[in-house]
This record gives C-alpha cells, structure tokens and sequence, in this order.
C-alpha cells in the first residue's frame, strides 16, 4: 500500500517539529496518518529499548 505524498510530507514535518508520534491527523488521510503514528511510535520505542529487532 502506497502512503499518500502529501500526507506523509505533512506528518514527516510534523513529526520532526514536535520530535515525537503525536501527530495530527492529516484531512482526507486519517487511516494513513493514524498507521504513520502508530509506526513511528514502534521505531521510537525500538530505538529507546537499543534494540534492531
């Protein structure tokens, strides 16, 4: 499944201004925004733990 462009350079931005997964979600994109958060809270918590895996 492709991620709409314009919704993943919105939450992108978003994502990287607030340095966190709490995003809004994006009009007309809120399946994809919500799974964007939702991955990006995974690789935070990932990462916190130091694991690759």
């Amino acid at each position: 499944m492709a991620i709409n462009n314009r919704a993943a350079s919105r939450l992108e931005a978003e994502a990287v201004a607030a340095q966190s997964a709490r995003l809004d979600i994006v009009s007309g994109a809120t399946y994809t925004s919500r799974a964007y958060a939702t991955s990006l809270q995974a690789a935070l918590d990932q990462a916190a733990r130091g694991t690759g895996q």
